[in-house]
Parts: structure tokens; C-alpha cells; sequence
């Protein structure tokens, strides 16, 4: 019990801070305007696409290694199960790259440089491994590279409409120019209109109580009694009326306390790679591996936040669950102490992360690295649209990442143009709208 403590004070230490203040900042750069978010999109579109292409050049040449293998149709190996096991298994990318396959194939031969690997059982599964690895890999980036291109999409049209006080969407771009008037017109009233003030003042609202659990989580360890949750609850607790008039009572701020302390944390948490732990990623793309691996780190977490959360609110208070952890107490360096002066560190990365020290050190490696959500360093306008208003005064990843976004739209408005009705099919579109689209064997499909 004491080392598990220990290990889940390390990682609210480690990531609550980060979260505290990434989440007040994340939801004031929702209410920017749509030129910075442009802006942004494009800055990141370039490494983005480089990541697609490596993965698919990587997919590429581990479905041919396995292509390449001899005699795979012989039915008297004994390892004929497992290439049909990892056939089936990869059946999907194995049709998609056929052709690419083949001339790869073809080329290893006129240039007599093909070899055969030693086959065993232990190549085989290895194989298969790196194949699924890359497949998800591939998905993964393809699926980023997709919300990219819809996000800039998006957002042109946005600002396009607000430059011409259309006071509607206007889009060429599937799903958007499906949409209804009424959307339609949602959508820009809320974007222009709506989101940059209530995301600002939700995210006000967030960094205020973000400032009081660090505040509280600092004088918990220096002079509990200063400490601003503790003086909170006491508050609700000799005021019933808050209850009959509010419905506020100590359980209810509870509930919320805990649960942005959990959301800071878990936001942190699925984000980053810990000693090797994969991230999550959406659209059911995040491997079995990393779904333990997160869970786990969840379950972990819970009972030292909640002993954490319990000593800031209500320390004079014993409870079943004070009564459990209080155990830990056996081994001091890593209970009592732990618990108390621990808590004092998580201003430490909760700094950091306010500063961006990590990108600001990268910068200093690479130059033209645009910070996140920095402002200054994108040099955005409300009212930028236009090439010749910006291109002499931002750096040429913004440039490159905004030829290709263009390209790509480009070539989506050129297919629609020749046949719309081609988008109702899920494999086209997928071409069509970002996946697969460097290395895409056309042909394959209808």
C-alpha cells in the first residue's frame, strides 16, 4: 500500500500540474479567431504529412518482406497455418498496396538484391507484430492527417464567410455543404459571434479554480489553515442556506473538485508516454497495450487523489477510507511524508507548463518551431485571409503546410466537381479526403 501510495503521488505530482494549466489555456484558444487557428493547422500540416507518408512507406515495405517470403501457398509447410493466419489478419492492407507490392517485387528482381529471411515460428510472429504495429500506425496518422484537413476546411470557409458578412457557412467541402441553413447559419454565429466570449470566460472560470487547488495544495503542506478549499468547505458546511436556496452544498463542490482534479490528471495522462506507455488515440485506434497500460495508471491513481483530495477539504474528518490508507504510516518516507509534502512539488511541472519550458528548449534546437497555441510566434490577424498580407512576415513551415492544406482542397473540390455521387462510397472518400493518399493504389478501387 505504501509504494502504490507513493506511485500515485508521483503521478498527480507528475501530470495534475500540467493539466491544471492546460486546460484553462486549451479552452481560451477555442474562442480565437478562425485566422489563428488557420494559422496554427497550418504550422502543423507539414510534419504531419511526413509522419503519413513514413508510415506508409514502412507499412509498405513490411507487407512486402511478407510478400516475399517463398512457397507461402504450399501446403505441406509447416508454417502454412500462420501465413494464412497473418494474411487474414492483414488482409485489408494487403489488397490496398497489391500493386505497389508487386512493382517493388519487380525491381528487387531486375536488381538481383531479393533475399529470403530465415522462417521460423519466432520470424513469423515478429513479422506479424510489425505489420499490425505499422497498420495502426498508418490509421493513426491518416485519421490525424483527416481532422487536420477537415479542421483548416472548416475554419477557411468560417472566415471566409465572416470577410463577406454572408452570415452563413458556405462550403464546398463534404460534410459541410450538406448541411442544412439552419447549421449552416449555427455554426457561424457561434464561431463568430458566441465562442470567443464563452470559452473565455469558461476558461476564467477553470483557471480560477485551477489557481485554488494549487494554492490549497501549497499551503497544505506550509499553513493548512490558509489553505482556500479547506476554508470553502468550512463555509458551506455553516451556511445551510446555500443548500435551500443554490442546492450547493460540501458533497456537490466535492464532486466537482474531484472531478477536475481527475480530468486534469487523465488529460495529462492519455497524452503522454510513460517509460514507454503508447498513447490513446480516437476513432478505435489505440492497440490493446495501451488501453491496459492507461487503465491501470488510472486505477493507480484513484485511491492516493482521493487521500489527497480528503486531506485538503477535510483533515480534522476520519473517515473508513482515512482509516485504510492511514497503513501506510507504517513506512513513513513513503505515507505520511509522502502525503504531505509531495503536494508542494506540483508547482514545480505546473510552472513549466504555464512557461512551455519543453518547447522553448526544442526552439532553441529548431528554430522554426512554431510553439503551440503561441501567438506571437504565429503573427496572426483577426482579419489575415489573404497570401499577400501574410506570407512576408511568418516562417516557411507555415507556408508549406498551407500549399499543401490548398492542394488538398484543391483536389477534393476537382473530384466533386466531376462526380459528387462518388463520396457516398467509404473507400473513396477515405482516398479522397486524406487517408492513404501518397502511396494510394487508385486502381484497386471501383
Amino acid at each position: 500500500m505504501a509504494v502504490a501510495n507513493f506511485w500515485g503521488m508521483f503521478l498527480i505530482v507528475s501530470f495534475m500540474g500540467v493539466g491544471l494549466v492546460g486546460i484553462p489555456r486549451n479552452l481560451l484558444m477555442k474562442g480565437k479567431p478562425p485566422s489563428f487557428h488557420i494559422t496554427y493547422i497550418e504550422s502543423q500540416a507539414p510534419d504531419l504529412s511526413y509522419q503519413l507518408q513514413d508510415a506508409e512507406l514502412a507499412l509498405i515495405d513490411l507487407l512486402h518482406e511478407f510478400s516475399s517470403i517463398p512457397n507461402r501457398d504450399d501446403t505441406l509447410s509447416p508454417y502454412y497455418p500462420y501465413f494464412k493466419q497473418i494474411e487474414a489478419q492483414n488482409t485489408e492492407f494487403l489488397q490496398l498496396y497489391r500493386n505497389r507490392i508487386s512493382q517493388i517485387h519487380s525491381s528487387l528482381l531486375s536488381s538481383s538484391r531479393s533475399s529470403s529471411p530465415s522462417i521460423n515460428l519466432d520470424y513469423l510472429s515478429d513479422l506479424n507484430k510489425r505489420i499490425r504495429d505499422a497498420g495502426m500506425s498508418l490509421k493513426i496518422y491518416a485519421h490525424k492527417w483527416h481532422k487536420l484537413k477537415l479542421a483548416y476546411f472548416f475554419y477557411t470557409d468560417i472566415g471566409s464567410a465572416d470577410s463577406i458578412s454572408s452570415h452563413s457557412l458556405r462550403s464546398t467541402i463534404y460534410p459541410y455543404f450538406s448541411w442544412s441553413i439552419w447549421k449552416k447559419k449555427a455554426a457561424f454565429l457561434w464561431y463568430i459571434y458566441v465562442s470567443p466570449y464563452f470559452f473565455r470566460l469558461v476558461s476564467y472560470f477553470f483557471g480560477i479554480v485551477s489557481f485554488i487547488i494549487l494554492e490549497s495544495e501549497v499551503m497544505e503542506s506550509l499553513h493548512p489553515r490558509f489553505s482556500i478549499i479547506r476554508l470553502i468547505f468550512s463555509f458551506l458546511r455553516s451556511n445551510s442556506f446555500l443548500l435551500e436556496w443554490f442546492f450547493l452544498n460540501d458533497q456537490v463542490f466535492s464532486i466537482f473538485l474531484v472531478s477536475y482534479m481527475c480530468i486534469s490528471i487523465y488529460s495529462s495522462v492519455t497524452r503522454l508516454k510513460l517509460f514507454g506507455i503508447n498513447m490513446l488515440y480516437p476513432s478505435h485506434n489505440s492497440s490493446q497495450r495501451s488501453l491496459l497500460s492507461v487503465g491501470s495508471q488510472f486505477c493507480r491513481l484513484m485511491i492516493p487523489l482521493c487521500n489527497n483530495f480528503l486531506d485538503l477539504a477535510f483533515p480534522t474528518t476520519k473517515t473508513e477510507f482515512n482509516n485504510l490508507m492511514g497503513k501506510i504510516d507504517v513506512v513513513p518516507i513513503f505515507g505520511s511524508w509522502v502525503n504531505k509534502w509531495t503536494p508542494f512539488i506540483v508547482l514545480f511541472p505546473a510552472f513549466l507548463a504555464y512557461f512551455r519550458v519543453y518547447s522553448r528548449i526544442m526552439k532553441l534546437f529548431k528554430p522554426d518551431l512554431v510553439i503551440e497555441y503561441e501567438a506571437s510566434d504565429l503573427n496572426y490577424d483577426s482579419n489575415i485571409l489573404s497570401d499577400s498580407e501574410f506570407d512576408s512576415s511568418i516562417n516557411p513551415t507555415i507556408l508549406e503546410g498551407r500549399a499543401l492544406l490548398r492542394e488538398a482542397r484543391s483536389n477534393l473540390e476537382s473530384q466533386f466537381a466531376r462526380s459528387p455521387s462518388h463520396l457516398t462510397s467509404p473507400s473513396l472518400r477515405a482516398r479522397d479526403e486524406g487517408r492513404f493518399n501518397y502511396l494510394f493504389d487508385g486502381g484497386l478501387l471501383p
